[in-house]
């Protein structure tokens, strides 16, 4: 197959894991009613759904001795989305300035600075905790032991989350229907990040460029044009806060749990100074977002 073959595999396999993720959404955002979470707080948990796609193919990438393309995708992921989406999502609130049920009225992309307590600094600390964990000397690289280590941060993460945002919870309808197309899309899900991987190493092969920029330049932009064309609709609909929270715990959850595949199976940094300026991008983006949000009346 040709470079351009490859690459309709890799944009059909996307989908195909935004559709798995879209699925799985479904029951964890019933999880987020019944227990009681604030919009905030419960995009902590949906947020295993939404990043997923990036799980899956780091962990596919483990699978097949590809760490280099899992870090390019892990650092991509977290630099990529934020302004893409952020973009998407003024983009489609500006549109709706002048509709009657826009409760911000003129105002663009109104968030509700809870995001920035529940989300956005706890990922800043997340991503300070990586680059103590990869940077210096004696241990750079991911080890099994990092692996636990950003487990544990993600527990750490989620549970301050539900601690800050909880209320009564409400009863939700668990039918068998909901839960079959969960695991169907959970299936789908595993399946298409595999192929993922598979496409890749075929173009990064092709255009002859390092695993690692392959992984930060083709496989996580691509994944982050789904997530795209959700936020325009998730806008549109009124629910700003949960289009701006959700994308900041996919980068937290991207940077902990799709994390430990890769420490699993000690990847090796290769391009230290590579890995230094995007660890350094992905930390700014948080800081730019959170100190945005800050100075933006809650309104919402």
């Amino acid at each position: 197959m040709g470079a351009w073959l490859w690459m309709g595999v890799l944009v059909a396999s996307v989908f195909a894991t935004w559709w798995g993720a879209g699925r799985m959404a479904v029951l964890l955002r019933m999880l987020r009613r019944r227990w009681g979470l604030s919009e905030a707080a419960g995009a902590s948990v949906i947020a295993i759904a939404t990043a997923s796609p990036e799980i899956g193919v780091n962990l596919a990438a483990a699978l097949r001795g590809e760490g280099d393309i899992g870090l390019g995708n892990m650092l991509g992921a977290n630099i990529v989305p934020i302004p893409m989406v952020l973009a998407v999502a003024f983009l489609a609130s500006w549109r709706r300035g002048d509709r009657p049920d826009n409760e911000g009225g003129k105002e663009l992309l109104v968030l509700q600075p809870a995001a920035v307590r529940v989300h956005a600094w706890p990922y800043v600390g997340i991503v300070l905790l990586v680059a103590v964990l990869t940077l210096p000397a004696p241990w750079r690289g991911l080890q099994p032991v990092d692996a636990w280590i950003m487990i544990a941060a993600y527990l750490a993460y989620a549970g301050q989350a539900a601690l800050r945002g909880r209320t009564h919870g409400e009863e939700v309808d668990w039918s068998a229907g909901k839960i079959a197309l969960a695991a169907g899309g959970a299936v789908v899900l595993a399946g298409a990040a595999y192929t993922i991987v598979i496409a890749t190493e075929h173009l990064i092969r092709a255009w002859g460029i390092p695993a690692v920029v392959g992984g930060m330049f083709i496989t996580a932009p691509m994944s982050v044009i789904p997530e795209a064309f959700a936020t325009w609709m998730v806008v549109r609909q009124g629910q700003q806060t949960t289009a701006g929270t959700e994308m900041i715990a996919d980068n937290a959850v991207t940077l902990t749990l799709a994390f430990a595949p890769l420490g699993f199976v000690s990847v090796v940094i290769q391009d230290f100074t590579l890995y230094l300026v995007n660890l350094g991008f992905v930390l700014l983006m948080p800081l730019a977002r959170g100190a945005q949000i800050t100075y933006i009346p809650d309104r919402t």
